[in-house]
């Protein structure tokens, strides 16, 4: 199915139906950025902000929000 007809079929919804795949999207859309923030975590490409954080912490910059 192409993206195209995903459109035509969506404009066919009902507002309930819409209503649901918005949902069910919003819930997927953050699903795949949890996963993506995993990956990057356990791959190492956040270890340079963790590090840096660290430091920031102990030099006190910090403040509680």
């Amino acid at each position: 199915m192409s993206v195209s007809e995903i459109k035509e079929a969506v404009m066919k919804l009902s507002t309930g139906e819409l209503t649901e795949l918005v949902k069910w999207l919003d819930e997927f859309s953050e699903f795949l950025w949890d996963k993506q923030i995993e990956e990057d975590f356990e791959s190492g490409k956040l270890d340079h902000l963790i590090q840096q954080a660290r430091q920031e912490f102990s030099e006190g910059k910090c403040q509680e929000i």
